[in-house]
């Protein structure tokens, strides 16, 4: 009996089996039909977070959950599904675009890629595994 309560009364912390690509999204203006060549990364990591701001987003953090949103939607991307994870990217793109959040315009469209990041035998490797095609970023463009 102790064998079968035992793991109720201490969970295993074992998340995962393995540890897979970690997906980055990072967005382009572009011309109608051009090729993009000047990538920003969407929403990067902060390089360091101060105590007070750390313990400030124990209780109010609606900005990183939406990232982890950006993030789950990217990693379906890389999974294969780009049909709803693709179309869901690009309105968080549209958003944060009218948030300010993006660099200055540039073109008049915006494109996104997201890229698998892993590391294999010690080593980084970086791969895009999907670009999308340009798109309109009038508050008009549907969702």
């Amino acid at each position: 009996m102790l064998g079968r309560l035992l793991p109720a009364l201490m969970p295993s912390w074992r998340f995962f089996d393995a540890i897979g690509p970690s997906p980055r999204v990072d967005y382009a203006w572009v011309e109608a039909d051009a090729t993009p060549t000047t990538w920003h990364e969407f929403r990067p990591r902060p390089a360091r977070v101060g105590v007070a701001h750390m313990f400030a987003r124990l209780f109010w953090n609606p900005r990183v959950n939406e990232t982890l949103y950006i993030v789950r939607s990217a990693e379906r991307v890389v999974e294969g599904d780009t049909d709803f994870p693709a179309r869901e990217l690009r309105w968080r793109l549209l958003l944060a675009l009218g948030r300010g959040e993006l660099v200055a315009r540039t073109a008049s469209a915006l494109c996104f890629r997201v890229r698998a990041v892993y590391r294999d035998d010690g080593a980084f490797h970086d791969e895009v595994v999907y670009v999308s095609a340009p798109f309109a970023t009038e508050p008009a463009a549907e969702r």
